[in-house]
């Protein structure tokens, strides 16, 4: 089954054109590349020639019709080379590069299981008066705001009193698991078995390195199994210090943050290839543009959907 039998029929026509225009801008890149290094042996042929007439034993005036010619030609190849070289540089739409990320996005999400259908039709995005370019860089504009603010949202800290919660359970969980055990020194004054933690140890051997564990008191964990509530008061004072409650966010909210956050994003997305598709290649597709937006279709199972965009 071929990349495009997983999409629904309404994505065909689609694919298939975008699939035609990468196929053209890739044949048109790879005649200009070898034009342009046709053009450059040319010239290379004419320096050879130009520097065998000027030292040959009786070599022509630097105004003779020879010279000049060979230097008309020069001048020639020169413009040729700088013609193409303008054509190579010039902004592409991408297309053989956004059409292969579109065939690699369509295998992965069948890999994972995940299948498509054709997502709701987006109603015109243009306003009164808006021309397509400007309506898609306003929408552009738009998206690189909300990506900011994903940024923002995948950056925010917890709020203090759950990093207060959280390290409350650390302490208490040390403490509990750093407690002396005393049965040995009760009942036959035996010695007190002191809670141990083990630390990685790098030690060398003549050449040679190795790691080795060894263990160590937990003194952090007596300290908290003697001193829980001061260390923890103590803890809570650094997290007062370092928190930002004000743009903090609890694990849920950042996650139903993000979802929103993504959602507005593909929607504009979406938006901004209806535009696109109404002017043919006049505006270029961005090479991180949302495969779903440019495609036109919708997951049935978004598993892990973002982290593949």
């Amino acid at each position: 089954m071929g990349t495009i039998d997983h999409l629904p029929m309404e994505a065909h026509a689609k694919w298939h054109e975008l699939q035609r225009l990468a196929e053209n801008e890739k044949a048109i890149n790879w005649a200009l590349t070898e034009e342009r290094r046709n053009a450059f042996a040319a010239r290379e042929q004419e320096e050879r020639n130009l520097y065998f007439l000027r030292n040959a034993d009786k070599a022509p005036a630097e105004d003779s019709q020879t010279i000049k010619e060979v230097q008309h030609r020069l001048a020639h190849f020169d413009a040729e080379i700088a013609r193409i070289d303008a054509a190579l540089v010039r902004p592409t739409t991408h297309l053989p590069s956004l059409f292969a990320k579109l065939e690699k996005w369509v295998r992965g999400q069948v890999a994972k299981g995940n299948s498509f259908q054709v997502a709701p039709p987006v109603s015109s995005p243009l306003k009164k008066g808006e021309i397509q370019a400007d309506a898609v860089e306003r929408i552009r504009q738009r998206i690189r705001h909300l990506r900011e603010d994903l940024k923002t949202v995948k950056a925010a800290p917890i709020p203090s009193e759950m990093a207060k919660r959280l390290a409350r359970e650390q302490i208490e969980a040390r403490a509990k698991a750093a407690r002396p055990d005393v049965l040995e020194l009760v009942e036959t004054g035996g010695k007190v078995k002191w809670p141990t933690s083990a630390n990685l140890h790098m030690i060398r051997l003549r050449d040679d390195a190795a790691s080795v564990v060894v263990p160590q008191v937990d003194v952090v964990g007596l300290l908290a199994w003697i001193s829980g509530d001061a260390l923890i008061a103590g803890i809570e004072r650094e997290i007062d210090d370092m928190a930002d409650d004000q743009n903090a966010l609890t694990p849920q909210e950042q996650k139903t943050r993000k979802a929103e956050i993504l959602a507005d994003i593909l929607a504009f997305e979406r938006e901004e290839e209806a535009i696109i598709e109404t002017t043919g290649t006049a505006i270029v597709r961005r090479l991180d543009a949302d495969p779903r937006a440019i495609l036109g279709v919708a997951i049935v199972e978004e598993n892990d959907v973002e982290a593949d965009l």
